[in-house]
Order: C-alpha cells, then structure tokens, then sequence
C-alpha cells in the first residue's frame, strides 16, 4: 500500500520544555531512546502525531530547526497499566525501569492532557511507537 507523502512525514518536537526537548533530542540521536509514548486523546486533537510503521519524522529542536530523520518501525496500543519493563527498555536509561517510566510518564501527561480536560488514569490508552534513527542534522 502506497502512503500519500503528506501522511507519511511528520515533524515532531519531543517534550514540552525547551530543556526536555533538547535532553530528549540528544538521547535520540546517540540511538539510546529508541521509543516514544502517546494517547489516542493526544492524536484525536492533532492527527498528525498519530504513529504508523514507515512513516517518517523530522525531529525539531525547542527553535524548530531540523536535528535528524526518524522512521518508525513498530506502533503498539496499549494500556497505560500494561506498559512492561520490556517495552521501556527502549528509553533513555534513567527511565527503563518501568518504576521510573510510569513516574515520568504518568506526571507528562498529567500535564498535556490538563488544557483537553482530561488527566493520566492507569486504563488509559497508550501508544508506544518505536522508531530508528535514519539521518542526524
């Protein structure tokens, strides 16, 4: 199946500070953080972060100048409370243990959702979406 270009390529920024997105930016190109984490909520309001096996991003720093290319590999819905230690081995290291992960997470989004009205529970839908770096800036 062919993917219209306009589907296929999205920007991204990670984090929602300029010192996340800049941490997050770094582990990413160094190929340490290899996963990201969302919600349905978060893609109902803004399609274009929705996730698909092939489709690339370009990955923008806090001013939104390119910093690389990223391909998606694997989409994984999910529920928040079954997210295991096995799928958070992807992250950075201070966050692969699944302790850490659901701290990290639940606290980002708690604070994404709050403008949508909504806030983290452990049955909320999650989508992991793996990914690899194909070029760095």
């Amino acid at each position: 199946m062919e993917v219209p270009i306009t589907q296929a390529v999205r920007v991204r920024r990670f984090g929602d500070t300029d010192t996340m997105t800049d941490a997050l930016n770094t582990l990413i190109l160094s190929g340490e953080k290899t996963i990201t984490a969302t919600t349905p909520w978060l893609t109902a309001v803004d399609p274009s972060r929705r996730g698909f096996v092939g489709a690339y991003w370009v990955l923008v720093n806090p001013r939104g100048e390119p910093v690389g290319v990223l391909r998606t590999t694997e989409v994984k819905q999910t529920r928040f409370d079954a997210v295991t230690a096995e799928d958070s081995q992807y992250e950075g290291k201070p966050v692969r243990p699944i302790e850490a992960w659901r701290k990290v997470h639940r606290d980002f989004f708690d604070r994404v959702l709050q403008p949508l009205g909504k806030a983290w529970a452990s049955d909320m839908p999650v989508t992991l979406e793996r990914f690899e770096v194909v070029c760095r800036a």
